[in-house]
């Protein structure tokens, strides 16, 4: 899978190593044994579902987006 655009809060997903704003696509290297089969992107957050039924969520946790119980969490 690939990512790119705002990484505030992480929502890219490579941990702020790129800067805040990714503009080329960047290969998640987590989802290389992991097929993608679907992803949905909010404004501050992403979750994926893979084909095996795994769920992955990351960014801001603010309003429990990302299924936590703390605010602003990167999950």
């Amino acid at each position: 899978m690939y990512m790119f655009g705002s990484d505030y809060y992480g929502c890219i997903g490579v941990e702020g190593e790129m800067g805040m704003e990714v503009l080329e696509p960047v290969l998640l290297e987590f989802f290389e044994e992991r097929p993608v089969r679907q992803v949905s992107c909010g404004d501050n957050h992403v979750v994926v579902l893979t084909h095996y039924g795994a769920i992955y969520s990351w960014g801001c946790g603010e309003y429990e987006h990302c299924s936590r119980k703390k605010p602003h969490c990167c999950c």
